[in-house]
């Protein structure tokens, strides 16, 4: 007898994926793995638009954000709202898909690796920074119930979930149920799924099955329990052959570009690969399901560095650098080696830095808003090398007094969008690096024999 599959599919369809200018790729990032550099609950994150999805192994937690909002701040910087009123709340929800009664101890798999290499620099524990990782395109739960595959995967239209159930294996073993939702409904075959910040939508189921090259349609539906868990149920099918249940999943208002980013600077080395530089507005894991809010600025802020092939197809690697609050890149540059030079402004105490840089510690400054962004500690300047792969941060220091340092203030400088964070790298034959910027440091660290010693 011809063994038996039933599959069971979800949707994930995603729209308008560029609200504003980003400069990540436009392409949909894959599924990474935690290394360390997220909530040990994490097995795998990928990015939404306005979010993102964890993978865990008992389910999935997406966390919206509200993009409008974000998009708000971005281009009504100089809004007196906004260079008044301080640091500025952005509305989050956090949703748990959680897989009832599954089997306990099943951990994920990923299959199917693409060609970008991630690098986190983040913090200054080594023991959290996680180079070297590729996105995957899918991944497997293995057994997630008896006889049943999870299999998670992207296509054309967004993630797709699969249920592979191996002869004998009982489709109405398998429940969801949503945890931090203000509600879910099942009505006319349809489930609703509604948050804070908008609806999930999870069409009819379509169930099918190819007998001869023919698609016959089999009757299928959802069921809501008592306790609030989702199931479906099959009607009547052809027992060898493979069964497909394949409702929709619509993120209907979460329409928005995956890790909103505003770039700053750009350059490109000898081989004529392009290299660009910007902030990132991340996701984090949440503590809690349901409704809550973040502060813009702080730890949702990082430097996202980008390394693209001469014909700008396909991204080689993505870098993020940074500690607990904010950073900014202000100029890039390659030198001789073609090893990334960075130069920005941090305000974490944590700034990642390496083993006998010039400063470890953190100087502090004045608190600044400016472009939306809160900077309660001040900033210092930063200096940073990457190689060649960026898998090695191969030197980082901070520079600075206790004022603000790298931070253009003064206000009839600062018309456009960033001309607060405005200044430059170089490097010489020698590869020596030299540094143009800003410092309101009374104390900023001078050497002797300098043309200005004092402020």
């Amino acid at each position: 007898m011809q063994r038996i599959f039933y599959y069971i599919t979800f949707t994930a369809l995603f729209f308008s994926p560029d609200l504003f200018s980003n400069q990540f790729p436009a392409k949909r990032k894959g599924f990474i793995p935690n290394a360390g550099q997220w909530d040990q609950q994490v097995k795998y994150k990928m990015s939404l638009p306005n979010g993102a999805a964890f993978l865990e192994n008992d389910g999935f937690t997406y966390v919206f954000y509200d993009g409008e909002a974000l998009k708000d701040l971005h281009e009504h910087h100089k809004s007196e709202t906004a260079t008044t009123s301080g640091s500025q709340m952005i509305a989050h929800h956090a949703i748990k898909m959680n897989l009832v009664n599954c089997v306990p101890g099943i951990i994920p798999v990923s299959e199917n690796p693409g060609t970008t290499l991630y690098n986190f620099y983040k913090g200054n524990d080594r023991q959290k920074w996680a180079t070297g990782l590729y996105e995957y395109q899918q991944v497997r739960y293995p057994g997630v119930y008896p006889g049943t595959d999870l299999l998670v995967y992207l296509n054309e239209s967004g993630i797709k979930y699969d249920y592979i159930l191996k002869p004998g294996a009982d489709p109405q073993a398998i429940l969801m149920k949503y945890d931090g939702a203000d509600e879910v409904s099942l009505a006319n075959n349809t489930l609703t799924i509604r948050t804070s910040l908008g609806t999930i939508t999870e069409q009819a189921p379509y169930a099918y099955q190819l007998i001869d090259g023919i698609k016959t349609e089999v009757e299928c539906h959802f069921i809501q329990n008592e306790d609030g868990s989702i199931g479906f149920v099959a009607g009547e099918r052809n027992l060898e052959v493979d069964l497909v249940i394949d409702p929709q999943i619509i993120f209907a208002t979460y329409s928005g570009s995956f890790d909103d980013n505003w770039g700053y600077t750009a350059t490109y080395d000898n081989a004529g690969n392009g290299y660009s530089g910007g902030i990132v507005f991340g996701v984090s894991f949440p503590v809690t399901t349901g409704a809550y809010q973040e502060i813009f600025g702080g730890g949702t802020i990082d430097i996202g560095i980008l390394k693209y092939n001469p014909s700008g197809t396909d991204v080689l690697y993505v870098t993020y650098l940074g500690g607990t609050d904010v950073e900014f890149p202000h100029s890039l540059i390659v030198n001789e080696y073609d090893e990334l030079l960075i130069f920005g402004t941090t305000g974490s105490t944590d700034f990642p830095v390496t083993e006998n840089a010039y400063s470890i510690t953190f100087a502090g400054g004045v608190p600044s808003f400016f472009d939306g962004i809160d900077v309660p500690n001040g900033l210092d300047i930063f200096v940073a090398r990457l190689a060649t792969d960026g898998a090695t941060l191969l030197a980082s220091t901070y520079v600075g007094g206790t004022g603000n340092d790298g931070l253009n203030s003064s206000d009839p400088l600062t018309y456009n969008y960033a001309d607060e964070i405005r200044g430059s790298l170089w490097v010489d034959k020698d590869n020596n690096i030299y540094v143009g910027t800003s410092t309101e440091s009374t104390d900023f660290p001078t050497g002797a024999n300098v043309i200005q010693p004092a402020y």
